[in-house]
């Protein structure tokens, strides 16, 4: 892959990550905003509830508050930055 393709993915992912830096953590946090669809419908919680509370936590490097929110933000977010990894540099073709 060219080099300026990577340059512009590497832009993107420190864009994004830095949007969702600067978002304020206590609308979040503090549960105004209904985010899960699923408990809003069913009125119970699914496997998935709290975890976008838990990467704003993990994005602020607040560790134990985002465990307490869902404890599978352990393997969801290392793989997603796995994802983004394996995105801004592809192996190449031979």
């Amino acid at each position: 892959m060219r080099w300026c393709i990577r340059w512009r993915r590497a832009v993107v992912c420190v864009a994004v990550f830095c949007a969702l830096w600067l978002v304020p953590l206590d609308g979040v946090l503090e549960g105004r905003i209904p985010l899960c669809l699923f408990r809003n419908v069913l009125g119970r919680a699914c496997w998935g509830c709290g975890m976008t509370r838990a990467f704003f936590s993990l994005i602020h490097g607040h560790w134990e508050q985002a465990v307490r929110y869902n404890w599978r933000c352990v393997i969801v977010f290392p793989v997603i930055a796995l994802l983004c990894v394996r995105w801004l540099f592809p192996r190449e073709k031979t």
